[in-house]
C-alpha cells in the first residue's frame, strides 16, 4: 500500500493540473508529462484515478476532483459530463428540458436525456451521476407530465 501524499505536495500538483487545463483546455494530461516544476502531473494525475478506483483516495481530495468538472475520471465520464454541458447550454438557451430527438451541437440531447432516465430507473447510474443530474435546472426522472404541445 503506497503512503499518502502529503498535503501541501498533493496541493501544488493539483495546482499544476488546474494551470495544466488553464492552458491547454482540458484534463486530459499525457502520463509522462511533467511540469515545468518537475511534478510528473501525468503520473501524479494517474495515481489519483487509481487511489480512487481502489477506494483509497482520501475524501477531502475525493471531493476537490468530483467538483472539478475538468477532471476525466474516464473517457467515458468525460463524455458524459461534456454531454451534460450541451444539456445545460441547452437549457440555458430555450429554458427547458429537450425533447425527444432533439438535437443541439452535434448530440442528440432528448436521446441522452432519455436514456439516463433509463439508466436511473434500471438501477444501473452512478451515485455522482445522479446528484448532478439532480441538481440541473428542470431535471425530472419521469418526463410523463412534459410532453410536447401537440399543434392544431
Amino acid at each position: 500500500m503506497s503512503r499518502p501524499v502529503d498535503q501541501p505536495r498533493w496541493d501544488r500538483a493539483y495546482a499544476e493540473y488546474r494551470e495544466f487545463v488553464g492552458e491547454i483546455g482540458h484534463g486530459s494530461v499525457p502520463k509522462n508529462y511533467v511540469t515545468q516544476s518537475g511534478i510528473s502531473l501525468g503520473k501524479w494525475a494517474t495515481n489519483q484515478r487509481d487511489l480512487w478506483l481502489a477506494g483509497r483516495l482520501l475524501p477531502n481530495r475525493l471531493k476537490i476532483l468530483l467538483d472539478d468538472r475538468s477532471w476525466p475520471w474516464s473517457p467515458r465520464e468525460r463524455a458524459w459530463l461534456t454531454t451534460h454541458d450541451l444539456l445545460l447550454e441547452f437549457i440555458s438557451i430555450h429554458g427547458r428540458q429537450p425533447y425527444q430527438g432533439e438535437f443541439h451541437q452535434g448530440a442528440y440531447l432528448g436521446t441522452w436525456v432519455r436514456t439516463q432516465r433509463r439508466a436511473h430507473k434500471a438501477g444501473r447510474m452512478s451515485a455522482q451521476r445522479t446528484s448532478i443530474l439532480e441538481a440541473t435546472p428542470g431535471w425530472l426522472w419521469d418526463a410523463t407530465p412534459v410532453k410536447k404541445k401537440q399543434v392544431g
